[in-house]
């Protein structure tokens, strides 16, 4: 009797014991799951501003806007051209450029010449994507990024370009789905004087509704409404204002790319 009891009383313990595991092991997955929901870039919306061609207009009107904020964009540089002119209009120096990165703008790639990539052949596209690069790493900036000159782009670009850089963005318009994108094919909006206010929140809000990455494509910062690429540093500061107010992370395109290592990155 004594024996059967002793028994019972060692299988009540074992049982304990293992539901005790069983509950301390569905806890760790529990908080692992949502470690990596919380950790995993598809998740959250994010919102990225780049810039193309490097006009000192960045240097003079936004950036002091977006060190206001605590925030930074994407800068993608002419190499061939810096400190000179494109299209009438007054580009940035290399001190100015450095200036933008060591408050953590990223600086990019928008080849040497801002020729029409599709008109050329396979050995000038590579001197124009690769030799823009090196002049950039040559003055002392991490470059992953590049941005095709009028959004001339095709397949043979695109092969190239993988060879030298981590993301392209050409000029496809469109939202980027986190879980499922092509980051040598990325999509973006692109501002205009003629984009109103309230066609730039209505982004927002579906990024924030879909968890998107929202990619802007800007050129000019100034009061000028005859310039058709333009947007003034008021509706700039607005929008930044407005982005935050939603709880939105404001990134580069090389961080959001960095946080692609999760499981819900599906890399083409």
């Amino acid at each position: 009797m004594m024996l059967l009891f002793t028994n019972q009383i060692l299988i009540y313990l074992i049982m304990k014991k293992k539901i005790v595991i069983l509950i301390f092991l569905i806890i760790i997955i529990v908080f692992s799951v949502k470690m990596l929901n919380e950790k995993c870039v598809c998740n959250k919306p994010y919102v990225t501003f780049t810039f193309d061609d490097g006009y000192e207009d960045i240097f003079t009107n936004a950036l002091p806007i977006f060190k206001k904020y605590n925030v930074s964009a994407t800068c993608y540089i002419i190499t061939g051209l810096v400190g000179k002119e494109f299209e009438n209009q007054k580009l940035m120096n290399w001190s100015h450029i450095k200036e933008l990165q060591e408050n953590g703008f990223e600086i990019g790639s928008h080849t040497v010449n801002h020729l029409d990539l599709t008109k050329l052949n396979s050995s000038s596209i590579v001197k124009e994507l690769s030799f823009s690069k090196e002049t950039l790493i040559d003055h002392g900036f991490n470059v992953s990024s590049i941005s095709i000159p009028y959004g001339k782009y095709n397949d043979k670009i695109e092969k190239i370009a993988k060879k030298y850089y981590t993301s392209v963005r050409p000029s496809i318009w469109g939202f980027n789905s986190l879980c499922d994108f092509d980051r040598y094919n990325l999509k973006s909006f692109w501002i205009t004087n003629s984009t109103s206010i309230e066609t730039i929140k209505s982004l927002i809000d579906e990024c924030q509704k879909n968890n998107y990455w929202l990619i802007f494509m800007l050129h000019l910062v100034r009061e000028d409404k005859n310039s058709e690429y333009s947007i003034s540093p008021k509706d700039l500061e607005y929008i930044i204002k407005y982005i935050k107010s939603k709880n939105i992370e404001i990134k580069t395109i090389s961080e959001v790319i960095d946080l692609y290592n999760c499981s819900c990155y599906a890399q083409k």
